[in-house]
Parts: structure tokens; C-alpha cells; sequence
């Protein structure tokens, strides 16, 4: 999202907490019919990321490194399933979401996993209720796109100590063959697009520039170029790693080849 004023910020964030609290609270039941269990698969990939992960998201974890005893802010929490790996890791999870009902679903995750958050709260990730130099590294996960980053990287900059972190995943901006190519796959396997809001744009690489610019050093990894894991029901299964090794050896051989790439994961340091 580019440069916006203040006050349409806020409008923003008022739009966005109206659409975000009636789809966690519609998204309780399916939850609670799951006991609010987060598959022992990904806990374990938050715990122990291989040491070249392919995929995407335990890419994110390799990069947050020993979580144990680790203070960590989450931007986002949504419905808590990355706050329970982060807290499952080690990390003492201090979580914030827009939505309410994403924060009482948060709770519910971690309860039924025996783990206690440093805080989940309702908070505006434009102005964060924490201390200046306080938290260890900042994770936010596909929810930058959402966002002014202009004034966000000023407020997570604020929040990190000194070599703080932070570690975010998300979906790029398709092109037109892309998208052409992601219609297809999605028509061919009966499957719809995500909802989204109305105000959320797909993020460019060059949105970056506010962290590229407030922040001291910057790492870039791009995936998913015909991996698109994240819509199989096995995401760490065979048929998603052969995608995996697949993507990582054309990307390897074909470096221009990640401007068509989907996702993107970001590390800055303060």
C-alpha cells in the first residue's frame, strides 16, 4: 500500500476491523470442530526449520533463528495458528490483531496447546502500544499488503532493540501470465480465489523501500514460481517437495526467472 494521510489510515483500519471481525467470528466453529489443534507438522517446522527450507514459511522460521526465550512482536495474528508455532518454538509471543474475534480464536489455539503469550491484545499495527526498543524480532505474515508502510516501518523500527528483526512473508503482485496461469489451476481443481478486502493491494517489491530505508541491512528470497503449496492438502508432503526442489533448481539455473515469482520473504535488521 503506498503513502496515504492519517485519516484515511484511519478509515482504512476501521474498514478493515468491520471485515476481519465478521470473518473470524464466522471461522469459530470450523476451529473449535478441530479442538483449535495447529498440525504437528508445522510446530514442528517452527522448531526445527530444516537448514534449506524450500518452502516459503519455514524459510520465515529459519531466519528468526532460537526463538527459545525469545521476545517477539506478531503483527496480525489472525485466528493464532502462527502465534501457537511461534510460542510452541520458544518465543515469548506478544500477538496483535485488528479483529477481536482473531484475537479470542488466538487465545483458544493457545490454550488448547498449554502455551501462554507474553499479550494478545487488539492493537493498530500503525501505532503499536509498545515500548520503544523492547522485542527481540517482529514476525508479520501476509499482512504487510494491508498496511501503510511508510509509517509501519517507523513503528516496527521503534519497537525492535538494536539487531531486532524482522521477518515477514508475503504474496506478490501477479503479472498478466501469471494470472492467466493461476486462473486456470484454480478452475481446473474446482478451487476459488481468497477473500480479500477491499482495501488490500498486492504487494511490489519496490513497496520495500521504507524498510530498505529505515532499516541497516535487508535480505530478499523469492518462491513460488510453480509451487504454489500452500493449496495442497499435504503441504510438506511428496508431491509439494518435488514442487519445491523443482522451483529452487529453475530459479537456480534461471535467476530471471524469480521476477514471475509469487511470494516473497523479507528479513530486515535494525
Amino acid at each position: 500500500m503506498t503513502y496515504i494521510s492519517n485519516k484515511e489510515i484511519s478509515n482504512i483500519v476501521s474498514r478493515e476491523k468491520t471485515f476481519y471481525e465478521s470473518f473470524y467470528k464466522g471461522a469459530y466453529r470450523s476451529h473449535e470442530k478441530f479442538n483449535f489443534q495447529v498440525p504437528a507438522v508445522w510446530i514442528e517446522k517452527a522448531r526445527k526449520p530444516d537448514s534449506r527450507p524450500l518452502d516459503y514459511w519455514e524459510y520465515s522460521f529459519y531466519l528468526l533463528g532460537d526463538l527459545r526465550g525469545k521476545k517477539v512482536a506478531e503483527i496480525g495474528c489472525g485466528d493464532g495458528w502462527i502465534t501457537t508455532c511461534l510460542a510452541k518454538a520458544g518465543a515469548v509471543v506478544y500477538a496483535v490483531d485488528v479483529s477481536f474475534s482473531g484475537c479470542r480464536l488466538t487465545k483458544e489455539k493457545l490454550k488448547a496447546h498449554g502455551v501462554s503469550p507474553g499479550l494478545v491484545a487488539v492493537m493498530d499495527a500503525h501505532t503499536l502500544a509498545f515500548q520503544s526498543s523492547s522485542f527481540d524480532a517482529v514476525f508479520i505474515a501476509g499482512v504487510l499488503h494491508h498496511l501503510d508502510l511508510e509509517q509501519v516501518s517507523i513503528e516496527l523500527h521503534r519497537i525492535l532493540k538494536k539487531k531486532g528483526i524482522v521477518v515477514s512473508y508475503e504474496p506478490l503482485q501477479y503479472g498478466p501470465v501469471m494470472l492467466a496461469v493461476r486462473k486456470i489451476w484454480l478452475k481446473i481443481n474446482g478451487l476459488k480465489e481468497y477473500v480479500s478486502t477491499e482495501d488490500e493491494e498486492p504487494l511490489r517489491e519496490n513497496d520495500l523501500a521504507p524498510f530498505n530505508n529505515i532499516f541497516q541491512n535487508a535480505e530478499i528470497r523469492k518462491f513460488n514460481f510453480i509451487a504454489k503449496t500452500n493449496r495442497l492438502r499435504k503441504r510438506f508432503g511428496t508431491i509439494a517437495n518435488i514442487l519445491r526442489w523443482t522451483d529452487y533448481i529453475i530459479l537456480t539455473v534461471f535467476p530471471v526467472l524469480n521476477k514471475y515469482c509469487t511470494c516473497i520473504v523479507c528479513r530486515f535488521e535494525k
